[in-house]
C-alpha cells in the first residue's frame, strides 16, 4: 500500500464527514446499457478504471491525528459491486434507478474501510441494465464522472473485442505544499467572516413527474 496526505480541501471533506455523520457527502450518475452483453464484462471494466485510479481504491489511515489516503493494492478487493433485479417498463430505467438509489442504495461511507466508489448492476429485464455509481466527494466530483466514463468505455470496448483493457496505474497527483502566508489569510478571512450569523443556504432542484414540466423546489441547507 502506499500512502498519500490529503489536499486542503480533502482534509475539509474529511473534518466535516466526521462532524456530520448523519449526512452522506455522496454524488451519483448511472448509465443504462441494453443489448447482447455479459454482466462479467461489465465488472472488470469498473475494476479496470479503478485499477488505474488511485484515490478510488483508497481509505483513510489517521495517524497521529492526521488523516492520510492510502490506497489498496488488490483492486478486486476495492471493488464493492453487487447485481440487483430490479424490474421496470422500458423508458423508465434512470428514473427507478433513482428511486432504487433513494430507497435502498449507498448513502454514506465508512471512509476508513471503504473505498470512495460502489457500484451496483440493475437487472431491469430484456437485456436492459443500468450501472449506477456512487462516489464519495473526498476522491470523485462531478467532473470525475467524465473520466469514468471515457475509461469505462475504453475498458469495455477492450473487452468486448477479446482484448486486455488499459490497467496501467496513473501516477497519483503531486500536490504542492500550502504557502503558510496564504494558509493564514485564509483563517483569518473565515475567522472574521461571522459566518454563524449568517441565513441558511438553499439551492434550486428541479422536480421532475410535474405534468406542466420541472418545477422548482429547494434542497436542505
Amino acid at each position: 500500500m502506499t500512502r498519500h496526505a490529503l489536499t486542503p480541501a480533502q482534509e475539509a471533506i474529511w473534518f466535516e464527514d466526521q462532524l456530520r455523520q448523519h449526512v452522506g457527502n455522496t454524488g451519483f450518475f448511472s448509465v443504462t446499457l441494453t443489448g447482447e452483453l455479459d454482466d462479467e464484462l461489465i465488472e472488470a471494466a469498473c475494476a479496470a478504471v479503478v485499477r488505474r485510479h488511485g484515490p478510488l481504491r483508497a481509505v483513510v489511515r489517521v495517524i497521529a491525528d492526521q488523516p492520510f489516503l492510502e490506497t489498496m493494492d488488490d483492486p478486486a478487493a476495492a471493488l464493492p459491486y453487487d447485481v440487483v433485479d430490479v424490474p421496470c417498463w422500458p423508458g423508465v430505467e434512470l428514473t427507478t434507478t433513482r428511486s432504487w438509489r433513494d430507497r435502498s442504495g449507498t448513502w454514506r461511507f465508512d471512509l476508513t474501510r471503504e473505498p470512495t466508489l460502489a457500484f451496483r448492476l440493475l437487472r431491469h429485464g430484456d437485456r436492459r441494465r443500468t450501472l449506477l455509481m456512487v462516489g464519495h466527494h473526498l476522491s470523485f466530483d462531478g467532473r470525475s464522472k467524465f473520466v469514468f466514463a471515457r475509461d469505462f468505455a475504453a475498458a469495455l470496448t477492450a473487452l468486448r473485442a477479446g482484448e486486455a483493457p488499459p490497467t496501467d496505474p496513473l501516477p497519483w497527483p503531486d500536490w504542492p505544499a500550502a504557502d503558510d502566508e496564504l494558509v493564514e489569510r485564509a483563517i483569518r478571512y473565515w475567522r472574521d467572516a461571522d459566518v454563524a450569523s449568517r441565513g441558511r443556504l438553499r439551492l434550486p432542484m428541479s422536480e421532475p413527474g410535474e405534468s406542466d414540466g420541472p418545477a422548482v423546489g429547494t434542497t436542505g441547507e
